[in-house]
């Protein structure tokens, strides 16, 4: 099963909260992992499937014991949280990393830089 046959393909949905939004992201992150254990393989993957994908880690410092960072969609996500009404959701993806430090230099390495879609 790969991340694009995942049930956040394009659909409308209600604005998701916090805890909804970052507990969707460990679901996705956990499939990623079980489907393309190899990181950087998982990476590749969400960013051909994905118009949104996130690098996800834990993190004991933050209240759940999860943190993230954007990888691909900036300028989508923009678009998305500027508009007034409810929006067809774009395919998401979101691949484990180790820390923060590991996330940053994966976004160096493979992430946009803010470009429009």
């Amino acid at each position: 099963m790969s991340v694009k046959s995942q049930p956040t393909s394009a659909r409308t949905l209600r604005p998701l909260t916090e805890e909804e939004f970052r507990r969707l992201l460990v679901r996705l992150a956990n499939i990623a992992e079980r489907t393309t254990p190899n990181t950087i393989d998982a990476i590749r993957e969400a960013c051909i499937d994905c118009r949104l994908v996130f690098l996800v880690w834990s993190d004991l410092r933050e209240a759940d014991g999860l943190d993230f960072i954007m990888l691909k969609g900036e300028a989508l996500l923009r678009d998305i949280i500027n508009s007034k009404g409810v929006v067809d959701v774009p395919m998401i993806g979101a691949v484990w990393v180790s820390s923060s430090d590991e996330a940053l230099k994966l976004r160096a390495r493979f992430g946009e830089h803010d470009q429009r879609h």
